[in-house]
């Protein structure tokens, strides 16, 4: 798998942007003291930039710490900053192309931060002992979504217990999966590029720990990843994957479990949760009311069926299409749940209830005033909304024309054209048999003009729209 990734890296991937899922680029929201730092880095860095998580730890001043699969440096870069000109930091990387981005700007950091202490060397994290470092020389190793890339982990586990010093720690992200990776997977060349296909299950990543000398390991933070591409989503269906932040202790006599005297404490939802399930209910409620009605108006506006019996069905229908959905709406519910759109921090609970709410009192309103206002306008609006009151400038532009505007816009269009050959083809087969007429509920007067505001579209044979003015037939 080594050629797939260098070639995924190297020639396909040009900048972060082009990646297909985040899981090798997590959209956790940086955290303010972090802001900084990277303002300081070069942007061709920071545009080439795959990572699934945070791995800066706190209090790195004079520490030496390694960068496994640095790429273009962005972190080393980082933690260069935090090191301090009494520190070092070393970036390893199988890709020259990565590397030769990370390299060609180190004189560049080099000046603007006043010092030099950061060094790429070209290798295999599988191989760290073919480099030239030595043996328990490093205080800290950091890794940014690159283990689930390698085709061989206990080997990058066992190097790293190798160059830790006594003490020191491995502090790393990477993505996991809620079972084992079936081989379609794991040897799909898209899905191990995306981080997936090479996925560890959670259970198989804690004993390969322990079994390399990290006993007990520390899980700092971790959140599902959503794959956003519909195709993708298909392949890897059942699976279930997340992006994790570990830390492991190169510490003799550390034993695998906290004795618990009972100081840990679990928060439960309460409020929130039911609050949010009252919002989800309350949009597929208003959904109902709006869609509902279009269906209705039009069977009891040309006179097929009267009103309650035309209400009756369209319900059925409407639930026969909600039934549907489980099969055929998972794009949909990827999207509006906001995946892509907003950095994943920022999914809590509140957001996700502020969109519901807020969607389905817009169609709930509209519907009762009469207004044509579709379910897809209020819930984009609300996701707007909530996405510019929580993340800000963190919104992603880009995927609100792509995946929303653009087919907002594009949709009205392509009905035009369906609904224009659609009446071609219906008018050579039917002829002028039947026409449409509007019956006015009022006596028209002799100038073809209605003396009452309220009609109806009958459909009926050519000779008895004769009744009506020539204005009034079509």
């Amino acid at each position: 798998m080594h050629e797939v990734v260098q070639d995924y890296y190297g020639r396909q991937l040009t900048q972060s942007g082009d990646l297909k899922t985040d899981a090798c680029c997590d959209p956790a929201a940086v955290p303010d003291w972090l802001k900084p730092l990277l303002a300081r880095i070069h942007p061709e860095v920071l545009s080439r930039y795959y990572g699934c998580g945070l791995v800066c730890p706190p209090l790195l001043e004079g520490c030496r710490i390694l960068d496994l699969g640095c790429g273009s440096g962005r972190d080393v870069y980082a933690l260069a900053q935090l090191a301090g000109p009494e520190g070092e930091v070393v970036g390893v990387d199988m890709t020259a192309a990565q590397l030769e981005v990370a390299a060609r700007h180190r004189d560049w950091h080099a000046e603007r931060f006043g010092f030099a202490n950061v060094r790429f060397l070209h290798g295999y994290i599988e191989r760290l002992e073919q480099l030239p470092l030595e043996p328990q020389s490093f205080d800290v190793i950091v890794s940014n979504c690159v283990i689930n890339l390698s085709p061989d982990k206990p080997a990058v586990l066992r190097g790293v217990a190798r160059l830790l010093k006594p003490g020191g720690e491995f502090y790393f992200s990477d993505v996991y999966a809620d079972r084992r990776v079936p081989e379609a997977v794991r040897t799909d060349p898209v899905l191990y590029g995306e981080c997936l296909g090479g996925a560890l299950y959670w259970n198989d990543f804690l004993r390969l720990a322990r079994e390399a000398g990290f006993p007990d390991a520390r899980l700092v933070t971790d959140h599902p990843i959503r794959v956003t591409d519909p195709e993708l989503a298909a392949r890897v269906d059942p699976i279930r994957f997340f992006s994790a932040t570990y830390r492991l202790f190169r510490i003799d006599g550390l034993e695998d479990a906290c004795e618990d005297y009972g100081q840990a404490a679990a928060a439960e939802g309460g409020k929130m949760d039911a609050l949010l399930l009252a919002a989800a209910l309350l949009v597929a409620f208003a959904n109902g009311a709006n869609d509902n009605f279009k269906s209705v108006a039009s069977l009891w506006s040309s006179d097929l069926l009267d009103y309650r019996r035309a209400l009756r069905l369209t319900t059925v229908a409407t639930l026969a299409g909600a039934l549907l959905s489980l099969w055929l709406a998972h794009a949909l519910l990827v999207r509006f749940a906001g995946h892509g759109l907003v950095p994943e921090a920022n999914l809590t609970p509140a957001f996700i209830t502020a969109v519901a709410l807020a969607g389905a009192a817009t169609v709930l309103l509209a519907t009762r005033l009469g207004y044509p206002v579709s379910t897809t306008h209020a819930l984009l609006g609300a996701l707007v909304g909530s996405g510019l009151a929580s993340a800000g400038a963190a919104l992603r532009l880009q995927t609100l024309a792509h995946s929303f505007v653009l087919p907002l816009l594009f949709s009205p269009l392509a009905a035009a054209l369906l609904a224009a050959l659609a009446h071609r083809a219906l008018q050579r087969r039917l002829g002028q048999a039947d026409c449409l007429c509007l019956d006015p509920l009022a006596t028209p007067d002799p100038g073809g003009t209605l003396s009452a505001t309220a009609t109806r579209l009958v459909a009926a044979p050519a000779s008895a729209c004769c009744q009506y003015p020539p204005a009034l037939r079509f």
